[in-house]
C-alpha cells in the first residue's frame, strides 16, 4: 500500500486538526447530553403532573359510583358464579346483562358519570372493570358488558396494584403517542360491621387520555431544531480554531525554520571561509604534483585521489551553502518548465549514459511558473538524480521491469499551479524513513548528505508551492511538485 507524505503532514501540522475535532465531539457532546437531561427532567415532571392530575379525578370518581356500584360488585361476587371459568365470554355477558337488568338505575347513574368525566376532563377512554378485567361499563360503548378489556402487558404491574387497593399511573408511548393511564380501585362500601366485602376491591375504574402531552412534543421538536443549530455553531467554532491553531503551527514552523537557516547561514559561510581558501590551495599543489609523476607513477594516482577528495569537500561546501541561502529569484522570477524540463532531463542523460530512460509528458501549452530558472533546474536535478539512484540500487526488479523514471506535468486551478510528477519504478521508501526524508542531513546512502530534498523543500515552499511524497516499500515513489503560475509572461512588463 503506498503512503502519501508531505513536509506539512508531520504530527505538529496535523495537531491543529485532531484538536478541532476533539473540540467539537466534546463540545456536541456536552452540548447535547445536557439538553437532554433537561429534556428528560422535564418529560418526567410533566409526566407526573399529568398523571396525578388524571389519578385524583379517579380517585373522587371512584368514592362517587361506590355506593352504585354496591349491588353490581356484590353479583360478581357471588359463589354462584365463582363456576364460570375466566374466558367463558358467554357465561360473562350472561352475569352482567343480568346486573344490569337486576340495578339498570346505578349502572346509567355511573355511565353518565363516567361520560361526564370524559367530556370535562378530554379524556381518550373510561372504563369500569370487574377485577378479572371484563367490561361493566364502557363509556365510548365500543365494548359491551362482559367482554374482555385489552389489558396491555405493560400495564399488569399497575393493574394487579389496583386490585390489592392502591390506585396509580403510568405512562404509555405506543405508536408514537403519548398516553397516560390510571388504575383506581373501587372498594365496596361498608354497612355495618358485619358486611363480608367491606373495603375490598369490587371492581377497577380505568382511564386513559393523550391531552396535556402537546408541551414535550413541542420541546422535543425546538430540542431537535436546537440540537442542529449547536452542531452547526460547534462546527464552525470548530473550523474556525483549526484554522487559527493551523496558522500558529505553521509560523512556528516557519520560524524554526528560519532559525535553523540562520544557523545554516552562519555555519556555512565560516566553513566557506575556512575551508575553500586551503583547498584551492591543496587542490593546485595536488595538481601540480600529479603534473610531475609519469603515467605509470603510483604517486600519480596518490595525487588524483587528493584532487578528487578536494572536489567532493568542496561540492559538500557548496550544498551546504544552497541550503542555508536558495536562490528563488524573488518575486519577480518566471520560468518555463517546458524549456526547463528538456535540457534538465538531456543533461542527466547525458550523464547517466542514457542508462535510465526519462519520459517526459504534457509540456504542450504549460504554463511560465513564478520561481527562477536556476532554482527550477536545482530542483529537478535533484529530484531526478534522487530517482536515478533509487532505481539503479534497485537491482532486479519483481516485476521484471526495467528501471525507468516518468515526468508528468499537468496545470492545476483554483488557485492556478504547474504540477511536475516525478515517478520512478525503484525500492521505494520505508515507513520508518518517510517522516524524515525532508529533515536536513538524514540521509540512506552512505556517501549522501541529506540535503537534496531539504534544498527543494525550502526551494518549493520559498514560492509558495507545495511538496509531497507518494511512496511504498517495494512500489516506487511518485513526487509532486505544484509551483505557482507566473504573474505575467517571460519577458513582459507587468
Amino acid at each position: 500500500m503506498s503512503t502519501r507524505f508531505s513536509p506539512h503532514g508531520s504530527f505538529g501540522a496535523r495537531a491543529p486538526f485532531y484538536l478541532a475535532l476533539l473540540l467539537l465531539v466534546l463540545s456536541v457532546l456536552v452540548s447535547l447530553t445536557s439538553g437532554y437531561l433537561l429534556y428528560q427532567l422535564f418529560r418526567e415532571a410533566k409526566t407526573e403532573e399529568i398523571g396525578q392530575g388524571l389519578l385524583v379525578r379517579a380517585v373522587l370518581l371512584t368514592d362517587q359510583i361506590a355506593r352504585d356500584a354496591e349491588v353490581t360488585m356484590s353479583v360478581l361476587r357471588d359463589p354462584a358464579n365463582e363456576s364460570i371459568a375466566p374466558d367463558d365470554d358467554a357465561g360473562w355477558r350472561e352475569i352482567l346483562e343480568d346486573a344490569e337488568a337486576y340495578d339498570s338505575a346505578s349502572l346509567r347513574r355511573i355511565a353518565d358519570a363516567l361520560t361526564s368525566l370524559r367530556e370535562l376532563s378530554r379524556l381518550d377512554s373510561v372504563q369500569f372493570l370487574t377485577p378479572n378485567g371484563r367490561v361493566i361499563v364502557d363509556e365510548s360503548d365500543l365494548l359491551q358488558p362482559g367482554d374482555r378489556a385489552a389489558i396491555p402487558e405493560s400495564d399488569l404491574p399497575t393493574w394487579q396494584a389496583a386490585l390489592d387497593g392502591k390506585a396509580s399511573h403510568l405512562l404509555d408511548e405506543a405508536a408514537g403517542t403519548l398516553r397516560a393511564r390510571v388504575y383506581a380501585p373501587v372498594r365496596f362500601v361498608r354497612i355495618d360491621t358485619d358486611d363480608p366485602y367491606a373495603d375490598e376491591v369490587g371492581a377497577v375504574l380505568r382511564i386513559e387520555s393523550s391531552q396535556g402531552f402537546e408541551s414535550i412534543r413541542a420541546l422535543e421538536r425546538r430540542g431537535l431544531l436546537l440540537a442542529g443549530v449547536v452542531v452547526v455553531l460547534m462546527a464552525t467554532v470548530a473550523v474556525l480554531f483549526y484554522r487559527l491553531m493551523r496558522v500558529i503551527v505553521q509560523v512556528h514552523e516557519t520560524a524554526a525554520h528560519s532559525d535553523r537557516l540562520q544557523a545554516m547561514g552562519a555555519l556555512t559561510a565560516a566553513i566557506a571561509h575556512e575551508i575553500r581558501n586551503p583547498l584551492g590551495i591543496i587542490r593546485a599543489f595536488s595538481e601540480g604534483l600529479r603534473d610531475d609523476f609519469e603515467q605509470s607513477d603510483p604517486r600519480r594516482e596518490m595525487a588524483e585521489d587528493i584532487t578528487g577528495e578536494v572536489e567532493r569537500l568542496n561540492g559538500l561546501v557548496t550544498q551546504y551553502l544552497q541550503f542555508a541561502q536558495p536562490q528563488t529569484g524573488g518575486a519577480d522570477a518566471v520560468s518555463t518548465p517546458a524549456e526547463v524540463i528538456p535540457a534538465v532531463v538531456r543533461l542527466l542523460e547525458k550523464h547517466d549514459g542514457a542508462t535510465v530512460p526519462i519520459a517526459v509528458e504534457g509540456l504542450d501549452d504549460l504554463p511560465d511558473v513564478a520561481i527562477s530558472e536556476a532554482a527550477l533546474r536545482q530542483l529537478l536535478l535533484n529530484l531526478l538524480m534522487n530517482a536515478r539512484e533509487a532505481v539503479l540500487d534497485r537491482g532486479e526488479s519483481p516485476s521484471g521491469q526495467p528501471p525507468a523514471i516518468e515526468i508528468q506535468c499537468s496545470t492545476l486551478r483554483g488557485p492556478a499551479r504547474v504540477q511536475i510528477r516525478i515517478s520512478d519504478n525503484g525500492p521505494g521508501i520505508s515507513a520508518r524513513d518517510r517522516r524524515r526524508v525532508f529533515d536536513p542531513f538524514f540521509t540512506t546512502r552512505a556517501q549522501g548528505t541529506g540535503l537534496g530534498l531539504a534544498i527543494c523543500r525550502h526551494l518549493v515552499v520559498d514560492t509558495r508551492g507545495t511538496i509531497e511524497i507518494e511512496s511504498g516499500e517495494g512500489e516506487g515513489t511518485t513526487v509532486r511538485v505544484a509551483l505557482p503560475t507566473a504573474t505575467h509572461p517571460k519577458g513582459s512588463t507587468a
